[in-house]
């Protein structure tokens, strides 16, 4: 017995056709359908029809009260059916209609090759094909559709969540989509996990569903473009080194620069691409400290620049000098920052008085070191000022790695 599971959004229309076209070819395998309303307020349209359809008794209506995203609302569903014994859950977009056979041929197909998982092949409404396989490069965070024979070929594949057969007996041993990708990048990251445990992926070419592509998450819009590119990277970085993380940030920047001054894209959309960029960063990044260090660091290194120019154009005090009285303010503002935004802790004069004093003598004595060295191979000013910019990082890792300890241990 198969579960066909499909996840509405403020898109009955698109969810009723989709139903429609299940019940329209017969279907010889026994299956019901679980709808999900994943919207806020509950719309009667859906809702009505299923009460009224002739097959009424073959689908199973559900409400969340809210927007649990895609893979949260696929799991929703999963809870609601793992006691009924079903052999197959067959996961689809409301936004897809099915053909003759779609359903039957990837059963047939997934029970004869019981180490593979598969998605249906995938049109669009012209019917020009949309997806039969998918490949990506790790190392630089892309990925692309690809005809049959490139997919089959690669190691570096995944599905469409699109239309995709998942076993139960797969399910139990590796679980559902990772609910930390709310819309968009869950397949991805759901295929490189099926092939870690050792399953292969292929695509049944003889299931064909159509797919209005973006027709329930308003594609190209804002938010479509900030949860694509948000989990898309986090697809990629919550598994990679640092140099891969940080090169996947760099080329995703080259292409939010291309897209806005050479494609001329909408400001809306591409600034959804850019807070999708951070989102992603902020959300599955394993390095985030270093992002703190590096953010935190630029704040503290432009507030020393400033104090500096002050002193050497108000106070005409000499700029090396100038220099070394930024320190003591420089210092107390990366210590603020990181014990009060970082790890918001409620450290006391006790702890801030010795640390500061400390920090101040170290990030003064660091500061020399750099600037002597400096010295001897560029002009004083770029010394200066790469003096700064190290001390400033210094002093805000210092105080994660003494600060941090310190309030975790009281």
């Amino acid at each position: 017995m198969i579960a066909i599971l499909l996840i509405n959004y403020n898109s009955d229309n698109l969810t009723i056709n989709c139903i429609d076209s299940i019940f329209k070819y017969e279907v010889k395998n026994e299956f019901i359908i679980a709808v999900l309303d994943n919207s806020e307020i509950s719309n009667n349209l859906l809702y009505t029809y299923i009460k009224k359809s002739s097959n009424s008794d073959k689908i199973l209506y559900f409400f969340s009260n809210k927007n649990l995203g895609f893979a949260g609302g696929i799991e929703y569903l999963y809870e609601k059916l793992k006691h009924k014994n079903l052999d197959y859950f067959y996961i689809l977009n409301n936004d897809c209609t099915v053909n003759i056979n779609t359903i039957d041929n990837i059963i047939n197909q997934s029970s004869e090759n019981t180490d593979t998982v598969y998605s249906s092949k995938i049109l669009l409404p012209n019917n020009n094909t949309w997806f039969e396989g998918g490949v990506y490069n790790d190392f630089l965070g892309i990925t692309r559709h690809v005809p049959y024979g490139i997919f089959s070929a690669s190691e570096k594949k995944f599905l469409s969540g699109c239309a995709i057969l998942l076993p139960s007996l797969i399910i139990k041993k590796i679980g559902l989509f990772d609910k930390k990708f709310f819309l968009y990048g869950e397949d991805l990251d759901y295929s490189i996990r099926l092939i870690r445990d050792g399953y292969k992926l292929d695509i049944c070419l003889s299931s064909i569903v159509t797919h209005s592509v973006g027709g329930s998450s308003k594609s190209k819009s804002f938010s479509a473009y900030n949860n694509y590119v948000t989990n898309t990277v986090g697809a990629f970085i919550h598994r990679a080194n640092f140099f891969k993380s940080v090169l996947i940030l760099f080329i995703y920047f080259l292409k939010s620069f291309y897209l806005m001054f050479f494609e001329m894209r909408n400001i809306k959309n591409n600034l959804g691409h850019l807070i999708g960029l951070y989102n992603g960063y902020v959300s599955f990044f394993n390095y985030k400290e270093i992002i703190n260090f590096v953010f935190f660091g630029f704040i503290v290194t432009a507030f020393q620049i400033i104090i500096n120019i002050l002193c050497v154009d108000f106070l005409n005090f000499d700029e090396i000098i100038s220099y070394r009285v930024t320190y003591i303010p420089v210092v107390y503002l990366s210590y603020f920052l990181h014990s009060n935004f970082t790890f918001n802790s409620n450290s006391n004069l006790d702890i801030k008085l010795p640390l500061f004093l400390l920090q101040s003598i170290c990030s003064y004595f660091i500061g020399e070191v750099i600037y002597s060295i400096f010295l001897n191979f560029i002009n004083y000013k770029i010394s200066l000022l790469g003096s700064i910019l190290l001390t400033a990082f210094f002093s805000f890792y210092f105080n994660k790695i003494i600060v941090f300890r310190k309030v975790n241990n009281q």
